[in-house]
């Protein structure tokens, strides 16, 4: 059988991840809620279980790199609409970033756009690191999720060779 964890991104289910005694994933790309909270009512909520003996957490968190921080950013705009649109009760699509930054936001439309490009780390393989590692220490996760974002999948796979590079790892 697979494990079962719960993911969610609210103090809700941090505490019945810890009542149920199951592992924690919290979703940081999904809302705004403040993730080192939720994690600590997970870890003080925490009851043993069947499954699980003690507090296990992984926290999942947009991400997008690439040799030019520039375009990291614009690949990252195409998720951030996309979350607007999902707002909006619009498809959840990736658009491209062109068609992204000819968009006639209004200032509220921006605001979600603007919050979401800055929620999802993006930049060079340095940067997206650096930040991920700001992430885990203000945490203390157990494990660390990226979300690869962005429009095209040359980007996508981009970010993958990047981390992998960056941290040594076999990018296939």
């Amino acid at each position: 059988m697979p494990e079962t964890w719960i993911l969610g991104s609210s103090p809700y289910s941090a505490r019945l991840a810890g009542q149920l005694g199951r592992p924690y994933a919290f979703a940081l790309q999904f809302g705004d809620a403040d993730a080192t909270a939720a994690l600590q009512l997970y870890r003080d909520s925490f009851r043993p279980s069947a499954a699980l003996a003690e507090p296990y957490t992984l926290v999942s968190v947009g991400a997008l790199a690439d040799d030019d921080p520039h375009e990291a950013r614009r690949q990252a705009s195409s998720s951030a609409m996309a979350m607007l649109r999902m707002f909006q009760r619009k498809h959840y699509s990736l658009l491209p970033p062109e068609e992204v930054e000819a968009y006639q936001a209004t200032p509220q439309e921006q605001q979600v756009l603007d919050m979401y490009a800055e929620r999802f780390i993006n930049g060079t393989a340095a940067d997206v690191a650096e930040n991920l590692e700001q992430l885990h220490d203000r945490t203390g996760v157990d494990e660390v999720m990226l979300v690869v974002m962005g429009y095209s999948r040359e980007a996508q796979a981009r970010t993958v060779e990047l981390m992998a590079d960056h941290y040594g790892l076999d990018s296939r």
